[in-house]
């Protein structure tokens, strides 16, 4: 669980970060240049991300804090995933 956390943190932070990323494999990509490489949870279709980009750019203000940013998807754990928001907290909740 810990490095599923650590994966959506990083893919959080560059998301937050770049201007040029507009879906998940963009983020991926950016991180892949950067030299991050993510542990990836078991996807349930291995042809598909294991991760979403949930929320727009404009949900990174403060204002709406209860908006997931990234979330996993396409895993095969039943009972959690793991979810980010805006204001840089990670959790693993119930699906």
């Amino acid at each position: 669980m810990r490095q599923r956390i650590e994966d959506v943190r990083s893919l959080t932070l560059a998301y937050r970060e770049s201007t040029n990323a507009n879906d998940i494999e963009d983020v991926i990509k950016i991180l892949a240049h950067n030299g991050v490489r993510l542990n990836n949870p078991i996807a349930k279709d291995p042809s598909k991300p294991c991760y979403r980009v949930v929320g727009q750019r404009s949900n990174l203000s403060e204002t709406n804090q209860l908006l997931p940013i990234i979330e996993e998807t396409n895993v095969t754990d039943t009972r959690l995933i793991v979810v980010s928001y805006p204001d840089g907290s990670v959790v693993a909740r119930k699906r």
